[in-house]
C-alpha cells in the first residue's frame, strides 16, 4: 500500500529525525566536547559524514511498492541527516570562538570554518561520485 500525503511525509522526517540525531548524540559521547571550548569535533565530524552520506542519498535510485524515492529522501535525506548534521552548533561554536578571540584573524579559527565548508562541499561532491558510479543513470532511449 502505497501513501503520499501529508500525515505519512511527517511521520517519515519525525522518524528519520529521531534517528539522526540520536546518532549525533551517540557521536557526541563518542567524541566528547568541553562546552564553551573550541573546536567541537564531534559537530565537525557529523557534518562531514553527513555531507557525504547526503550526496550518495541524492543519487540512490531508491524506490519499492511501499516507498517511492521522494520518500526514502524525506527520510533519509531530510530526516536521518538532516537531524545528524548540525549547522546551527557549529556556527554557534564559531561565534563563541569568534568572541573570545583578541586577534580576528586566529588562525585555527579560519582554517577550522574554511576547512569545514569546503571539506563538506568535497565531500558531498565524493558521495554524489560514489553514487553515479555504483548506480549509473540508464539510458533514456
Amino acid at each position: 500500500m502505497r501513501s503520499s500525503g501529508l500525515a505519512f511525509r511527517l511521520l517519515l522526517v519525525f522518524g528519520g529525525g529521531a534517528l539522526g540525531t540520536l546518532a549525533r548524540y551517540l557521536l557526541g559521547v563518542a567524541i566528547p566536547h568541553v562546552s564553551h571550548e573550541p573546536p567541537n569535533w564531534s559537530v565537525f565530524v557529523a557534518n562531514l559524514v553527513g555531507a557525504f552520506l547526503m550526496g550518495i542519498v541524492v543519487t540512490a535510485p531508491f524506490g519499492s511498492r511501499r516507498l517511492d524515492l521522494e520518500h526514502w529522501r524525506l527520510l533519509l535525506g531530510t530526516g536521518v541527516l538532516g537531524g545528524f548534521t548540525t549547522y546551527s552548533a557549529f556556527t554557534v561554536d564559531i561565534a563563541g570562538a569568534a568572541a573570545s578571540v583578541v586577534d580576528p584573524l586566529y588562525a585555527w579559527l579560519i582554517w577550522f570554518v574554511l576547512g569545514q565548508v569546503v571539506a563538506g562541499i568535497a565531500l558531498a561532491g565524493a558521495g554524489m561520485a560514489l553514487g553515479l558510479r555504483l548506480w549509473p543513470a540508464k539510458d533514456a532511449s
